[in-house]
C-alpha cells in the first residue's frame, strides 16, 4: 500500500477528503460516505498487519465487537474492511482534543475531571458487560469533543497491536495527530496493570486500573507511575504505591482519593467489581466539588428517565414547568442542609441482573422484602437481609410489593398493568400476603399504590374511570383529583406512593401540582391538609423518617439529577442528599435509606416475514419507535443522553449496520414510502418540520399555535390528519393540507388517536379511541366513527391488514406480547402472532406497528437496578 493515500482517493464507499494524522497504528483520513452523504474518519492500519492472518482475524472479531457497542462515550465503528492489502476502520468523525492533550496545562478541575470520568466509567461499563475489554486505557485513547463528550478510542487495537502482551503499544484517535516519541512508549506503558506486565491474563479489572491511572492523573497534573527508566516505571507500577493525591492538590475530596486508591490496588481482586460500580461511586460524588460542602453538579444527568408523562409529552411541557418551578423557589423559603460524601456508605443488597420494582425494611431493620424481574424469571416477590447475601423467592409470581406491615402482612399489586409501557406506572388488584407463606387475598380492584397503618389499615392511591383518589382508609377518600388523559393513554396524574405514618395519624403521598410538576402532602385521618411541599419536577419515593418528618426523593427544577428532602409537619423543607438516578423505597428508625439505583434503557427490535428471531435495532442507549414504512424503513426518536439537549430524530434502513440521523428534535411521524418524516422541536411552543429522510431540505409547517403533537399520519392525497393540543382547547383529531395552515375538517370531539398504523393501507379510514376507551373506525370522508366489534377494553392498534379489512390488536399487560386480528366487518377475533422480545428482564411492551405485509416493529423498556441501603445522611 502506498505510504499516503490522496485526497478524491475512494476507498470502498468513501472518498478520502484530506489526511488529518498518523503513528505507529498508521494514517486517520477525513473522508465523504458517498452512500449517506456523511462525513467519518477512516484509519488505514499498516500492511504488515495483513500478513499475520491470526492476528488480522483477532483484529476484525475485536472490531466488529466493539461495532456492537452503540454507547454515547465509546467511538462509533461503521466499517471495517481492506484497501490494497491494508485492514481500515470507517467510525464516526470527532472535533475536539485528546485528554492528553486536555490535560498538556496540568491538572484539571476536580468537578471537569470527575465529569470526564464518570463518562469514561460508563463507557468501559458498557463495554465489559459485553464482554469486550479494552486492555490499553490512556489519555490518548480518551477523547474529548468540543462539546464536551467522552469518547473512548481504538476497541480492538490494543489486541492488534500485541498491546496486552507488550509494553510497545500505541493507539491514536481518528482526529489527532500522535506523538511518537520514545517518551510515548514509556507513557503508555505508565497505564498498564501489574497483571499485564506480569504477562498475565487482562481482564476488566485490568481496565480498571489503567482508568485510574488516569483520573490520578487528571487531578494531580501528575503520572501516577513514572520512573527516569522503562526498568524503574514498571518497579513502581509493580511494588509501588502513587503518592497521595492531597500532597499536590489540597482540594481533593478525600472520599474521590479512595475511589482512585480502590481503582490503583495491586490485586485484582482489591479493585472496583465492575466499571459499572466504579461509575456509581464517581457519581455519587457528583455533589463534591470541593471539600467546603456539596455542590449542584450534573454533568452528564440529562438522560435520567421520567417516572411521568407520556414519553413526548415530557420533552415538549418541560420548559414550560421549569419556569413557573424556579419561580415558585425563588418566592419560597426553606432551609437547606447537606451530607458530606465523606460520610455516606452504600451497602449493595441485590447482586442478580433484574429491575427492583419496590422495596421495605422489615421491623428488624435487617430484614428486607423487595419484589421486581430477573432475568429469565418471572416477577416475584423475595426475602434478603443486609446481614447475607442469600435471597429467597415467596413463590408470589407476578406481584408486586406494595407494603409490608409491623406483623409480617404483605399489600401485593396482583394482576397489575402497565398502560403506557412505564414500568413505574401501573395497577391492578390490591391483595394480601403473608411472610410466612401461603395464597394471597384480593381485597381492592384499579389499584395504584398502597401502605400499611399501624392498626392494619390501610391508605390507598386507587383509579376510577374519572378520577384518582387517595384513600385513608380504603373507601374514605380524603383527597381527589380528576383523571387527566394523555391523548387517550392512561393518565398520570393523582396520587403516588401513599404512605403513612408510624404513630397512623397521617398519610403523605406525592400529588400533581401542575404540568410535570409535584408535591408531596401530608394529610390526617380525616382529611386536613397538614404541610405540603414545594414543588420538584419528577418523584423518585417518599418514607417516613419519624412520625414528624417525611423523606423524599424528587427532581429539581433545571437538574434531571434526583435529590433527597425532609418536610416536616410544621412544612419545614430541607435537601438532605443528591444522587445519582434512584428510587428512594424505605428509612429505617435508625435513618438507613433502602434505594435502588436505576438504569431503564429502550430497546427497538423489528421481525419481518418467517423469521421468529427479531432484528435489534437499539441504538446507544435505546430510542423511541415512531413509524415503519411499507419498505420497511424504520423511523425512531432519541430522547436520551445520546440524543443532545434537542433530541434527534433516526432512521433505519433495512440492510444498513447503522442508523442515520436526520435532524434535531423529535420524530413524530413516518409516510408510508419511508421517504418523509414529520419532527417536532423540543421548544415551547412547538415547532414542526417536515424532513426528508435522505436528501432535501426541512421546511416548516404551520399549524397555527400547537402545545404538543401525539400522533399523526399522512393520507395518500398529502393532507395530514393530526391528534393535537392546543392551548386553553381539549385534544382534538385535525384535518390539514399538505401546505399546513387552517384545520380543513376534525373528528368528532372527544375521539382520540392511539397506536401504531391508525390508518388503513388505502387512507380511507382510521382506527380511534372514543373518550371511554372503545374502539372506534372513524372514515374520513364523512368524519363519522362506528365502534369495532370484537374489541375489548384496553386494546390498541398495532396496524392494518394489506387488504383494509382486519386490525391487529394488542395490550400492554404483559412482558410478551399477543397479537389478535379483528375482522372490522364481523367483529370475529383470532390469535394472529405473540411477540417475545430477544432481552428479558422486561417492563412492558410500549408500542407495536404492524406493516400491511406483516412485518412487526416494536420498542420496549429493559429496565435494570440495584438496591442498596444508604447509611450517614442526616
Amino acid at each position: 500500500m502506498k505510504e499516503t493515500i490522496f485526497s478524491n482517493t475512494t476507498i470502498g464507499d468513501y472518498t478520502v477528503v484530506a489526511k488529518i494524522g498518523e503513528g505507529g497504528m498508521g494514517e486517520v483520513y477525513r473522508a465523504s460516505d458517498t452512500k449517506l452523504g456523511r462525513d467519518v474518519a477512516i484509519k488505514v492500519l499498516p500492511a504488515a498487519f495483513s500478513e499475520d492472518i491470526e492476528r488480522l482475524a483477532r483484529f476484525e472479531q475485536e472490531a466488529q465487537a466493539a461495532g456492537t457497542l452503540n454507547h454515547p462515550n465509546i467511538l462509533v465503528i461503521f466499517h471495517i474492511g481492506t484497501h490494497e492489502g491494508a485492514p481500515y476502520i470507517v467510525s464516526e468523525l470527532l472535533e475536539g482534543e485528546t485528554l492528553r492533550e486536555r490535560m498538556a496545562g496540568g491538572a484539571l478541575s476536580q468537578r471537569k475531571a470527575i465529569d470526564y470520568a464518570l463518562q469514561t466509567a460508563r463507557g468501559l461499563a458498557a463495554a465489559h458487560e459485553k464482554g469486550i475489554v479494552h486492555r490499553d486505557i490512556k489519555p490518548d485513547n480518551v477523547f474529548v469533543t468540543n462539546d464536551g463528550r467522552v469518547k473512548i478510542l481504538d476497541f480492538g487495537l490494543a489486541k492488534l497491536s500485541g498491546a496486552s502482551d507488550a509494553i510497545q503499544s500505541q493507539t491514536e484517535a481518528p482526529t489527532r495527530k500522535v506523538n511518537t516519541d520514545p517518551g510515548t512508549v514509556m507513557g503508555t506503558m505508565g497505564y498498564m496493570s501489574p497483571e499485564q506486565l506480569k504477562g498475565l491474563p487482562a481482564d476488566h479489572r485490568s481496565d480498571i486500573f489503567s482508568f485510574g491511572a488516569i483520573l490520578y492523573e487528571m487531578l494531580s497534573g501528575k503520572r501516577a507511575f513514572r520512573g527516569d527508566s522503562m526498568a524503574e516505571t514498571m518497579s513502581a507500577i509493580l511494588r509501588e504505591d502513587p503518592p497521595d493525591l492531597s500532597g499536590t492538590n489540597k482540594n481533593i475530596s478525600p472520599a474521590l482519593e479512595r475511589v482512585v486508591h480502590h481503582c490503583l490496588e495491586k490485586n485484582p481482586a482489591e479493585r472496583f467489581h465492575s466499571a459499572r460500580d466504579l461509575a456509581f461511586a464517581i457519581e455519587s460524588l457528583s455533589g463534591t466539588a470541593t471539600t467546603s460542602g456539596p455542590t449542584a453538579f450534573d454533568p452528564v444527568a440529562r438522560g435520567a428517565h421520567k417516572r411521568t408523562g407520556a414519553l413526548i409529552a415530557a420533552a415538549m411541557l418541560a420548559l414550560a414547568v421549569i419556569g413557573w418551578l424556579v419561580g415558585y423557589f425563588g418566592r419560597a423559603g426553606s432551609s437547606t442542609t447537606g451530607t458530606s460524601a465523606a460520610d455516606i456508605t452504600y451497602q449493595p443488597v441485590t447482586f442478580e441482573e433484574g429491575f427492583v420494582f419496590a422495596a421495605r425494611f422489615a421491623k428488624d431493620g435487617r430484614t428486607i422484602v423487595y419484589s421486581g424481574d430477573r432475568e429469565e424469571q418471572p416477577r416475584d416477590v423475595f426475602v434478603t437481609s443486609v446481614d447475607r447475601p442469600e435471597f429467597r423467592p415467596l413463590g408470589l409470581s407476578g406481584a408486586d410489593l406494595l407494603a409490608l406491615s409491623p406483623s409480617g402482612d404483605l399489600a401485593i399489586l396482583i394482576d397489575s398493568i402497565f398502560p403506557s409501557g412505564n414500568p413505574y406506572i401501573r395497577f391492578g388488584t390490591l391483595a394480601r400476603a403473608s411472610l410466612m407463606g401461603g395464597s394471597p387475598k384480593p381485597e381492592l380492584e384499579n389499584v395504584r399504590f398502597a401502605d400499611f397503618a399501624p392498626d392494619g389499615t390501610m391508605a390507598v392511591a386507587r383509579q376510577y374511570p374519572s378520577r384518582i383518589t387517595l384513600e385513608f382508609p380504603t373507601d374514605h377518600v380524603i383527597d381527589e383529583t380528576s383523571m387527566i388523559t394523555d391523548n387517550g393513554l392512561n393518565s398520570t396524574a393523582g396520587f403516588t406512593m401513599p404512605r403513612v405514618s408510624p404513630d397512623g395519624k397521617h398519610a403523605a403521598a406525592f400529588k400533581l401540582a401542575g404540568q410535570g410538576a409535584w408535591t408531596v402532602k401530608i394529610f390526617s385521618r380525616s382529611g386536613v391538609l397538614v404541610a405540603q411541599s414545594q414543588p420538584v419536577a419528577d418523584w423518585w419515593g417518599l418514607a417516613w423518617r419519624s412520625q414528624n418528618e417525611v423523606w423524599f426523593a424528587g427532581t429539581e427544577p433545571g437538574s434531571r439529577q434526583p435529590s433527597v428532602f425532609a418536610l416536616d409537619l410544621a412544612g419545614r423543607h430541607r435537601r438532605i442528599l443528591r444522587a445519582p438516578t434512584f428510587t428512594l423505597h424505605d428509612v429505617s428508625t435508625q435513618g438507613e435509606i433502602l434505594a435502588s439505583f436505576d438504569h431503564v434503557m429502550n430497546r427497538l427490535e423489528l421481525l419481518m416475514g418467517g423469521n421468529d428471531v427479531p432484528r435489534d435495532l437499539t441504538w446507544r442507549e435505546g430510542g423511541e419507535l415512531v413509524g415503519v414504512a411499507n419498505n420497511h424503513v424504520v423511523l425512531f426518536a432519541q430522547p436520551g443522553d445520546s440524543g443532545g439537549p434537542k433530541g434527534s430524530t433516526y432512521v433505519w434502513r433495512p440492510g444498513e449496520s447503522q442508523p442515520v440521523r436526520i435532524g434535531d428534535g423529535i420524530g413524530l411521524l413516518l409516510s408510508a414510502d419511508g421517504a418523509t418524516a414529520l419532527v417536532g422541536s423540543n421548544d415551547s411552543p412547538l415547532q414542526l418540520s417536515i424532513v426528508p429522510t435522505g436528501a432535501g431540505q426541512p421546511r416548516a409547517l404551520d399549524l397555527g399555535l400547537v402545545i404538543r403533537v401525539g400522533w399523526a399520519f399522512w393520507l395518500p392525497d398529502g393532507r395530514l390528519l393530526v391528534s393535537l393540543d392546543r392551548p386553553n382547547a381539549n385534544p382534538s383529531v385535525e384535518l390539514f393540507s399538505p401546505a399546513g395552515g387552517a384545520p380543513i375538517g376534525r373528528l368528532p370531539d372527544g375521539v382520540v388517536l392511539r397506536g401504531g398504523r391508525l390508518l388503513s393501507p388505502d387512507g380511507s379510514r382510521i382506527a380511534a379511541i372514543d373518550p371511554h376507551g372503545q374502539l372506534l373506525i372513524c372514515s374520513l370522508a364523512t368524519s363519522t366513527c362506528q365502534p369495532v366489534a370484537g374489541s375489548r377494553p384496553g386494546d390498541e392498534v398495532a396496524g392494518w391488514s394489506g387488504d383494509n379489512n382486519s386490525l391487529f390488536v394488542y395490550q400492554r399487560n404483559s412482558v410478551s406480547m399477543q397479537i389478535d386480528q379483528i375482522d372490522a366487518r364481523t367483529g370475529r377475533r383470532a390469535p394472529w402472532k405473540t411477540i417475545h422480545p430477544r432481552q428479558s428482564a422486561l417492563n412492558g411492551l410500549a408500542r407495536a406497528i404492524v406493516t400491511p405485509d406483516g412485518a412487526v416493529a416494536y420498542w420496549y423498556r429493559k429496565a435494570r437496578s440495584e438496591l442498596y441501603v444508604i447509611r450517614g445522611v442526616q
